[in-house]
């Protein structure tokens, strides 16, 4: 099975999972929505060029999974 993952998709998941995060209220898919976070922010991490911008998603991620 093969995985392909489109870098708009991943950015479009990272933006619903952030949605969830927000919720001000005791949501119950709120660790998946970390979890989804955490996930993205790593694949994003390796489409991007510049070691910063890396290093940044990276460290967004470490914090989602953190959660």
């Amino acid at each position: 099975m093969v995985l392909c993952v489109c870098a708009s998709q991943v950015s479009e998941g990272v933006d619903y999972a952030q949605k969830v995060v927000d919720m001000p209220d005791r949501h119950a898919l709120k660790a998946r929505a970390y979890l989804m976070l955490g996930v993205g922010y790593s694949l994003m991490s390796d489409e991007v060029q510049l070691q910063n911008d890396r290093q940044s998603y990276q460290n967004r991620a470490i914090d989602a999974f953190r959660k």
